[in-house]
């Protein structure tokens, strides 16, 4: 009686013991997930990219000339803990376009300004492939061809969702140069729009 009474002290001994030691190992490897996720200062910097692209372009035909120049940053937060392949961020597009219309000895001058704002998510398929997907609020202006005062094209605005889907290519390093191509979903089937956008831009740290 006094042998079982005493080995069954040893033995919730023993289980306490293991149960204190790996509560404390769980602990641990919590407390150091969360450093690997967080630097030293609390800072998450380290898991933010940088990326964007830009265009330029000049176009002349009979009496119409245009200049067109657009950027479109984007910023990534690698949202995962201990997986840098999921990324979140937002998107933003300005088009600047100066178009100018020569009709009967007169120069009608307009000069639109479109912008788009966005919110993207990424996901690394393999080191260079991604998968993109975007929704996209997006204000066009264009010019139509009534004039207004001073000489100027009167300008009008268009709104309009976009839900973008699709695949791309990135070189990889610090420093890249990626290429995608996505799929308007949202795209009216009346529209003379084609519901592909293909994009062209850099990354940094992504």
């Amino acid at each position: 009686m006094k042998k079982s009474f005493l080995l069954g002290l040893a033995v919730l001994f023993l289980v306490s013991v293991f149960s204190v030691d790996s509560y404390a190992q769980k602990r641990k490897k919590r407390q150091s997930e969360t450093d690997a996720y967080f630097d030293e200062s609390g800072s998450i910097k380290h898991r933010l990219w940088f990326g964007g692209g830009a265009n330029l372009n000049f176009s002349g035909a009979g009496q119409v000339q245009a200049f067109n120049f657009g950027i479109s940053p984007m910023l990534g937060y690698k949202a995962l803990p201990n997986n840098d392949n999921f990324s979140i961020g937002p998107r933003v597009a300005l088009q600047y376009t100066y178009l100018k219309f020569q009709s009967g000895g007169q120069s009608y001058v307009s000069q639109p300004l479109s912008y788009s704002l966005g919110a993207f998510a990424r996901y690394k398929v393999l080191p260079i492939i991604f998968a993109h997907a975007e929704f996209e609020y997006e204000n066009e202006a264009f010019a139509t061809g009534n004039i207004g005062a001073n000489n100027s094209l009167i300008v009008e605005r268009e709104a309009r969702n976009n839900a973008f889907l699709g695949l791309g290519y990135n070189s990889g390093g610090l420093i890249a140069y990626e290429i995608y191509v996505l799929y308007n979903l949202l795209e009216d089937r009346s529209s003379q729009n084609l519901p592909f956008d293909i994009r062209f831009g850099f990354t940094y740290k992504f």
